[in-house]
């Protein structure tokens, strides 16, 4: 759905809005586990890496305007 973005002493904060089709919403940020399936990889400003815990595979959200 989008990512939301806090300013700290560190820099740009970020945290990702993603829904599932169950309607469920989750607020990750980098590091966190998504799902127990899901660990969050890159939280850019147009994008989510999401990273698959059972294969390995990479998975990237993109942002559409």
């Amino acid at each position: 759905i989008g990512v939301a973005e806090t300013a700290s002493e560190e820099g740009v904060l970020r945290t990702a809005i993603i829904a599932a089709h169950s309607g469920e919403l989750f607020l990750v940020k980098e590091g966190e586990t998504l799902a127990a399936r899901y660990r969050v990889g890159t939280v850019a400003a147009d994008a989510v890496e999401l990273n698959d815990l059972v294969s390995g595979a990479v998975r990237r959200l993109v942002l559409r305007d």
